[in-house]
């Protein structure tokens, strides 16, 4: 219908949900609800058919293998930890030394990128589908989840950042540390360094 600003149904109030990028959308007296492939109003609940993520679609730079190096330290790398080939190897900062636990290959595909260990052929993901700050980058077999999705965002001084597709967070390095073994997470973006990255080809020796 034609808007009217007298009309409280054409009014949507974003809150968000603490410790997280989610909101709920307040619609009149109610809350928006989602239906199936639909929403609705309805009174809130806080469940998860309540909550609601705004996240762009990927940049597209097409399909790269690469070592992913901090800004924070160009020599620091993605490393899964202990060349582990199991689910659950978990992701952290380490000198590149150019091996295969290094090495991702980044696939585009409808608008997200997954992130696949050249070592292991498992692909980075937000552990368990915590949407919460802090949330673990861990490797896991590939299952098309929300969770194993990742929007590449270009920053003008060519580095890249990570956003998830299950939380909203950027992968970010513990504690804004380039140390050895820093562990990655998924925090709120904050546009620091401990968030950006450079894609190095494979090729490359440097």
């Amino acid at each position: 219908s034609e808007y009217s600003p007298d009309n409280a149904n054409q009014k949507w109030t974003l809150n968000g949900l603490n410790n997280t990028e989610f909101y709920s959308i307040r619609i009149g007296e109610g809350f928006v609800t989602a239906d199936n492939k639909s929403l609705k109003e309805c009174e809130y609940s806080g469940k998860e058919d309540q909550k609601f993520l705004f996240v762009p679609i990927s940049e597209n730079i097409g399909d790269k293998s690469v070592l992913i190096a901090s800004m924070l330290d160009k020599n620091k790398v993605l490393d899964i930890e202990s060349a582990s080939v199991q689910n659950g190897g978990n992701c952290q900062l380490y000198v590149e030394n150019h091996t295969n636990a290094q090495i991702f290959n980044m696939i585009y595909e409808d608008g997200y990128y997954t992130i696949k260990n050249k070592n292991s052929g498992k692909v980075l993901e937000i552990a368990d589908s915590n949407a919460g700050y802090f949330a673990n980058v861990r490797q896991y077999e590939e299952n098309g989840m929300a969770a194993q999705k990742w929007i590449l965002v270009r920053y003008s001084n060519g580095s890249y950042g990570f956003i998830s597709r299950c939380n909203g967070l950027s992968m970010d390095l513990t504690n804004g540390s380039s140390e050895n073994f820093t562990n990655i997470q998924a925090y709120k973006s904050n546009g620091t360094n401990a968030q950006r990255f450079l894609l190095i080809d494979e090729s490359s020796d440097d």
